[in-house]
């Protein structure tokens, strides 16, 4: 019998780490039995099958020229390997599980998930959409159904109630911290652990860079009716390249003001430590707005800031106390 592992994050608990690792060695777990499909792979450095929870959700992020849920049922069931693995966090967004196990009849399916505590989960997850260009303050994301997605406890209930056997381990549990996540997870697919674990994860952004890019994101919502979508994502990508670069004074890693840890701990119970970035909000508009314009040299973004920098006032990360 084939046995399938579905690896399901969650999210913000190194999944970054372990798909670069699997692309750096894929031909040696090949070599000790463990098949990685081709079909639904995003083409990126690393392996994760996004698009197959893409395809199974619905989302308008899915392209067929990556292979659908229904190639990669065709590939698992044709391949000669006896263990599969399965890689994308996406899935662990699907609300009936049950139909993704359904495309893999006859085999046994082993879910692996990592989880981290919620009030750690949710101030990452957050400072991720801030990369990806949201511009919504911390209150409002948190109140738009990214709650959810940091629960990971909630989370695998649906998982628990599926015919797929699960194992879900703790970032902070004594066999991950001691040995390293890598290692683990070869464990649980049958292979063996690497020499060195790959190191390779998702760059923390720091506060202030969590700041410009609060601030841009803002800006460039402005610029809709002026900027075609594409050009738009292309000034986004440029402008978080030169953040990053640029910005390489003493950075304060990026972390939650006191008013946001409160709504997390309302809505999660007490955390286990309080931990904070800073106890301030983010600068004012306008000083964060100079240093972006000698950043980013852009000339529409220049004019946007010119006209509209008084609008900026209203772009507030969390409500103050």
């Amino acid at each position: 019998m084939k046995t399938i592992y579905l690896h399901i994050g969650f999210h913000k608990t190194g999944s970054t780490t372990l798909q670069t690792f699997l692309y750096q060695h894929e031909k040696s777990l090949l070599d000790q039995g463990l098949y990685i499909p081709l079909a639904c792979r995003q083409r990126r450095s690393s392996i994760i099958h996004s698009n197959l929870s893409w395809d199974l959700l619905g989302s308008n992020s899915f392209d067929a020229s990556l292979g659908t849920a229904e190639d990669l049922r065709h590939e698992v069931q044709n391949c000669n390997a006896e263990k599969i693995l399965i890689t994308d966090e996406g899935l662990s967004r699907i609300r009936t599980p049950q139909t993704l196990l359904n495309l893999f009849p006859g085999m046994a399916c082993h879910v692996i998930a990592y989880t981290r505590d919620p009030h750690s989960a949710a101030a990452s997850f957050y400072s991720e959409t801030l990369k990806f260009g949201s511009s919504k303050p911390f209150s409002l994301w948190l109140q738009s159904g990214n709650r959810e997605f940091a629960d990971h406890n909630r989370l695998l209930e649906r998982w628990r109630r599926s015919d797929a056997n699960l194992s879900s381990t703790g970032l902070d549990e004594p066999d991950v911290k001691s040995g390293g996540l890598v290692s683990h997870f070869c464990k649980q697919v049958g292979v063996a652990p690497p020499e060195a674990n790959a190191s390779n994860s998702n760059s923390r952004i720091s506060y202030q860079e969590a700041i410009a890019l609060y601030y841009c994101n803002g800006i460039l919502e402005l610029l809709a009716d002026e900027i075609p979508p594409a050009q738009r994502v292309k000034l986004h990508d440029r402008i978080r390249r030169l953040i990053r670069k640029e910005m390489k004074e003493s950075l304060i890693p990026y972390g939650l003001t006191e008013s946001q840890m409160d709504m997390l701990e309302e809505a999660f119970g007490p955390a286990k430590v309080r931990v904070f970035g800073s106890d301030a909000d983010f600068k004012l508009p306008l000083e964060v707005c100079d240093r972006i314009r000698a950043i980013v040299k852009n000339k529409i973004f220049d004019e946007i800031l010119q006209k509209r920098a008084a609008g900026l006032e209203t772009f507030q990360p969390s409500p103050r106390p």
